[in-house]
């Protein structure tokens, strides 16, 4: 019974209207840019050690502004909780669904950051007409699921919008966690159904205004953001 309730999960989720070769493709672009961004920001992440080693114990008016990872993880919650449709997973559900909760919030090297949002669902419907072997009672299980919630940890690049005086944070989902029916099989089908259209917006925190309009370079340390004017 397990094995079916995967399966019927699978099927929700990755069977959405694209043929496979689409969707390999639409895949492969969505991994090249997430990879160009992850290169970007350890490039900006050298770049800004670089300046900011040299300048040490030297005199010297550069602008400089450190945030702990506490203090980006409030102005993050500052924004929860969000709300979004059920259909942003998989057009085969329905619903509304809220994040909220930045709970461990830790700064990466190479300029990136990993987090954990808690998220739930209301009033929420899995149709899955047309997937074989599944029924009502596959639908309700699933139902379920989606319905108790659970976690989503979060990892992405930071990188400096100097047009919008912003910092720009690439997430995507790396771990889920449900409260019911929480096998790691189910973990991935949120991820994956999460990553392809949830998160593919950026999360963005508002530059300090000491460094509005100037070109700022981000660099990240165990716990703490530095923003250095260049």
């Amino acid at each position: 019974m397990a094995t079916r309730i995967l399966m019927l999960l699978a099927a929700a989720w990755l069977t959405t209207g694209c043929a496979t070769t689409q969707a390999d493709l639409k895949k492969l672009r969505t991994d090249v840019h997430s990879q160009r961004n992850q290169l970007n920001a350890a490039e900006s992440a050298a770049d800004a050690g670089k300046g900011y080693t040299q300048s040490i114990g030297k005199k010297d008016t550069t602008r400089r502004v450190i945030l702990g990872d506490d203090a980006i993880a409030k102005i993050i919650q500052a924004h929860m909780p969000y709300a979004f449709d059920g259909r942003k997973l998989s057009k085969r559900i329905t619903g509304d669904f809220t994040l909220s909760n930045v709970r461990g919030f830790k700064l990466l090297p190479r300029n990136r950051a990993q987090w954990t949002w808690d998220f739930k669902g209301k009033g929420v419907n899995v149709n899955l007409k047309g997937v074989p072997m599944a029924g009502s009672k596959d639908a309700r299980q699933a139902k379920e699921a989606l319905t108790a919630g659970g976690s989503i940890t979060m990892e992405g690049s930071l990188w400096v919008d100097h047009k919008k005086n912003v910092l720009r944070l690439n997430g995507r989902c790396v771990k889920a966690s449900l409260r019911k029916h929480n096998t790691g099989t189910n973990q991935g089908y949120v991820c994956d159904g999460a990553n392809k259209k949830l998160f593919r917006s950026q999360q963005t925190v508002p530059l300090p205004k000491v460094l509005h309009g100037k070109k700022v370079q981000a660099m990240t340390t165990p716990n703490h953001l530095v923003l250095i004017e260049r």
